[in-house]
């Protein structure tokens, strides 16, 4: 990778003036005082013609070089868009093969639209410093002779418009980006902006909360909104401070289940909420692979809650009567001595038990004679290169498959659906 320069190169927006000699002054004044290396100079036709010949002049006798500088002559000076677009598109062009070292874009000529393209340009292009040429001015409002230069760094606005594009990722979903946009604004020396940089903090601890959230790191989200929650109630660009509290209580039951090895209704909800997620994002197949885990864990937990049954281990002599004997031949053929059932054999064991759950999933599912929409919908999943196949899943195949696990976790626990899943949603972040 080819290393910056060590340059400063100027932009310059090139206008007419009075007499063409006072713009020339102006942009030959602010040429001296960044100490530029190479300029690069914005023209409209007129100004190319009648503008920059005197500034060339100078810088000859300056020693400058034609190969210090580029001349790019516009095709309209009057529509800001285009002259952005046309600018933007040649900068390469200017700084070829080496990448520019210190860049400064100076909008003190042009005409209106030139000044505002050329600021644009370089807020877009994170130039180092913009400027423009003072001086005392006549009656007019010109300036009458080039007195002094005036700097500003752009950087609280591209601060502000990275930390906006930070809050459009946390919406979207693609928090690990949020988190690291917003995280380049913690520390004073990187935002001087008080509320800018509370503003960052903000943005990155909930973006990174939900990162680790999204990776079941419950520990780590945990920790992450702890760290953050006494500024809560300060945060008045976020929508509504309760969710997050609500969200921290959902993260905190589904890692103290995870702790304990426990399959509980705030853990089912948390997998239907990651789906959900997922499907917000297009992810398909990753959507369906939660659900699919969340359907087996309704089961699980079931069976555990109310039959004191573990998938990973069942034990014939829990059973009724009538059942030990089909499930001590099977536990006598499995490997290891232990019987364990996979997704829709421990939903044929509720079946078999009575349960609702077991009945409800057999309504969905069907059987091999009478297959219902629920049974393709798992098997697609089987199929999808997440499994054991090379199928793409749909994002209809995914919202159907949502809804009927839906109707599972309703009947598994009411709670799952009435309580904890609310609790899932994420709090928005208001203009700012």
């Amino acid at each position: 990778m080819t290393e910056p320069s060590d340059d400063t190169t100027i932009i310059l927006s090139v206008g007419t003036g009075r007499n063409r000699q006072d713009i020339a002054g102006a942009l030959l004044f602010s040429i001296r005082h960044h100490r530029a290396d190479r300029a690069v100079f914005l023209c409209s036709a007129k100004t190319h013609a009648e503008t920059l010949p005197l500034v060339l002049e100078e810088l000859g006798n300056d020693a400058w070089t034609p190969d210090r500088y580029v001349v790019h002559v516009c095709d309209d000076e009057d529509d800001v868009q285009a002259l952005f677009t046309q600018w933007n598109k040649a900068w390469d062009d200017w700084f070829g093969d080496r990448p520019p070292g210190r860049v400064v874009v100076d909008f003190t000529s042009g005409t209106k639209p030139m000044s505002a393209a050329a600021v644009m340009l370089g807020i877009s292009r994170g130039v180092e410093t913009l400027s423009y040429v003072t001086g005392p001015r006549d009656t007019g409002g010109r300036v009458t002779e080039s007195t002094g230069v005036r700097a500003l760094t752009p950087d609280l606005v591209l601060a502000h418009r990275r930390l906006r594009l930070a809050v459009e990722h946390f919406h979207a979903g693609s928090f690990a980006a949020a988190a690291d946009l917003a995280g380049r604004h913690l520390r004073i020396a990187a935002m001087p902006d008080d509320d800018l940089r509370e503003k960052a903090r903000s943005v990155h601890f909930l973006a990174a909360a939900c990162e680790a959230w999204d990776r079941f790191d419950y520990k780590q989200a945990a920790r992450h909104l702890r760290e953050s929650d006494r500024h809560w109630n300060q945060w008045k660009w976020l929508s509504d401070a309760d969710r997050l509290r609500a969200m921290s209580e959902l993260i905190e039951a589904a890692r103290d289940a995870v702790a304990k090895g426990e399959f509980n209704a705030a853990l089912a909800a948390d997998l239907l909420a990651n789906a959900d997620r997922c499907m917000r994002r297009q992810d398909w197949d990753d959507a369906v692979a939660r659900l699919y885990r969340a359907c087996e864990l309704l089961a699980q937990m079931r069976l555990l809650r109310d039959h004191g049954q573990k998938t990973g281990n069942i034990d014939p002599e829990k059973l009724p009567e009538n059942l030990r004997a089909e499930y001590r031949g099977r536990r006598d053929r499995a490997d290891g001595g232990r019987l364990k059932l996979g997704l829709e054999q421990s939903f044929r064991l509720l079946e078999q038990l009575g349960d609702g759950l077991g009945k409800k999933f057999r309504e969905l599912y069907g059987d091999r004679d009478a297959r219902k929409p629920l049974q393709g919908l798992l098997n697609a999943r089987n199929n999808s290169l997440l499994a054991h196949g090379t199928v793409p899943i749909t994002d209809d195949q995914a919202r159907r498959l949502c809804d009927h696990i839906m109707e599972l976790a309703d009947v598994a626990d009411p709670e799952i659906c009435g309580k904890w899943l609310p609790m899932a949603r994420l709090p928005e972040f208001k203009e700012f």
